[in-house]
């Protein structure tokens, strides 16, 4: 018997039982790898290689086969390893509002950072390459299983650059000029990222990574008003800068010197190092229970519409009567019940809610539309409570409703028709071109590599900055959704002044001879 458990970028796991009676987890790669002619060979060769690296915290490879059937395709066959996902637990903690737990990230981290330091120390040319919460299983006891670290040859083949290597397949990589290396620096890059998720208690989304790893950390680092969320020290915060590669001096280059810090970052906190209890603990705060299915209460009340899903859940996971909002330029429907709801005659009977199918290209219509239907039904509860209340208050009440859809109209009104950032969405491709080629490519502060460069980027401003040897061009450009922009920027060089030479002075050759003289010698 097959079933499926869990599927990303990379492919599609299942699980079977082998003739011996052991469970082994089949990892059906996606078209991408399994069509790629170099793919399977350098599996196998990397394969073979790992069958002489065995830990406790590595889930072990078995073999690399085609599988047959309709479907067919190139399959890692893996030990299945009891527990689940990291990714898993980071997207249910999002959907149930559960505080980050730093006790739980420390004791994840520490094994995490371990294991992996274990495994560069065996090989030199050892590195996972796509190490992430999806490839992280978490036992039931707390202890943690990295799986798929076979997959790093493979990936490299296909030549692609850093964002369609972390958009298609969630694996981040350094920042580098052309097609990635999946080396162990490579490795340690995405150790930072994975303690950054850890940090946060949510997954890193497709938009946030890389131009918004600053923020990420800065959101970490700085309490809440409420205070509920704990936040960074100051020596895991810059652990995880050097992990980024942010902390250009003092960067880790492998996971033994970033587990040799993070043992000393450990000791330095005041309260004792955390145990599996902790991880334990986390994990059943953040499982699917019976209200797994339910949308967390919103952090923001709207009247009879329901309440606000978090970015991370789909909307086969939100209930009927809620509005479905995925990400902050998606797509909010508002549903209505099956059976028509006559008018509420007192407080007690729920206002209807009228059903709106809104796109993301009227953003601005979607929140007036909401704020009118919260504006009805406001007016409906006014007519239930005229008995209790005085006319004056109920004038008072109408008034005060209309101000505010009145500024709500005309601030959404505004800024869709000026088009200000906050209402620009999608993302554009930049291609980047420097006189002369080879400049250092920075956008927006952050190093992108070198030119010439092609880049996927947020619509709206950027500012290019090009580096050389003989100085800095500043480039402000407006990239617009879904098209593609191309850049030819001519690097600014210095100039040596040219040295000033006196002109030369007039002679006057003499008859005969003789030594020339200057012409005011002779008109003396």
């Amino acid at each position: 018997m097959q079933t499926s458990t869990f599927v990303d970028g990379l492919g599609r796991r299942s699980r079977t039982l082998e003739p011996t009676g052991e469970e082994v987890e089949t990892l059906r790669l996606c078209r991408e790898l399994s069509e790629s002619a170099a793919t399977e060979a350098a599996l196998i060769e990397c394969a073979g290689r790992l069958a002489a690296f065995s830990h406790p915290s590595f889930a072990q490879v078995r073999k690399v086969e085609r599988l047959g059937g309709p479907l067919g395709g190139l399959a890692v066959i893996s030990t299945a390893v009891p527990g689940v996902r990291l990714s898993e637990v980071l997207r249910h903690a999002q959907r149930k509002w559960v505080t980050p737990d730093l006790d739980a990230a420390a004791c994840l981290l520490d094994q995490i950072t371990g294991a992996l330091a274990d495994f560069h120390r065996h090989s030199v040319d050892f590195a996972h390459g796509a190490l992430g919460p999806e490839r992280i299983v978490v036992r039931p006891d707390g202890r943690v299983v990295i799986v798929e670290h076979a997959l790093a040859p493979a990936i490299e083949r296909l030549q692609l650059g850093r964002t369609p290597l972390w958009t298609q397949f969630r694996v981040a990589v350094p920042a580098v000029a052309g097609t990635a290396r999946f080396d162990q620096l490579t490795d340690v890059v995405q150790l930072g990222v994975l303690a950054l998720a850890l940090a946060l208690g949510r997954p890193i989304r497709r938009d946030e990574y890389p131009h918004r790893l600053q923020d990420l950390i800065a959101e970490a680092s700085t309490p809440d008003p409420l205070g509920e969320r704990p936040t960074l020290s100051r020596s895991l915060r810059t652990w995880i800068l050097r992990t980024l590669q942010l902390e250009t001096r003092s960067s880790f280059r492998t996971a033994a010197d970033a587990e040799t810090a993070l043992d000393a970052v450990l000791a330095e906190e005041p309260r004792p190092k955390p145990g599996f209890a902790a991880v334990a603990r986390y994990l059943a705060a953040c499982a699917p229970g019976p209200d797994a299915e339910q949308p967390a209460p919103s952090i923001v009340a709207v009247p009879a519409a329901g309440d606000v899903v978090p970015a991370t859940a789909t909307e086969a996971e939100c209930a009927v009567g809620t509005i479905t909002a995925t990400d902050r330029f998606a797509t909010v429907r508002v549903f209505r019940p099956a059976t028509p709801v006559p008018e509420p005659l007192s407080a007690d009977s729920p206002a209807p809610v009228e059903t709106v199918e809104l796109s993301s290209a009227s953003r601005g219509h979607q929140v007036v539309r909401v704020m009118t239907d919260a504006a009805l039904a406001s007016l409906r509860y006014a007519r239930a409570f005229d008995r209790t209340f005085s006319r004056s208050a109920l004038r008072v009440t109408m008034v005060s409703i209309g101000l505010v859809a009145l500024y709500g109209v005309t601030y959404l009104g505004a800024r869709g028709y000026l088009g200000l950032p906050g209402l620009i969405s999608g993302r554009g491709t930049l291609v980047v071109e420097s006189r002369p080629a080879g400049a250092d490519l920075y956008v927006d502060g952050f190093p992108s590599g070198q030119t010439p460069a092609t880049l996927e980027l947020p619509a709206g401003e950027h500012t290019l900055a090009l580096r050389t040897g003989t100085g800095t061009t500043l480039v402000p450009v407006m990239v617009v959704a879904g098209a593609r922009r191309v850049e030819q920027i001519t690097v600014r060089q210095r100039r040596r002044a040219p040295r000033s030479v006196a002109p030369p002075r007039p002679v006057v050759i003499l008859p005969g001879g003789t030594t020339p003289l200057p012409a005011e010698r002779l008109q003396q």
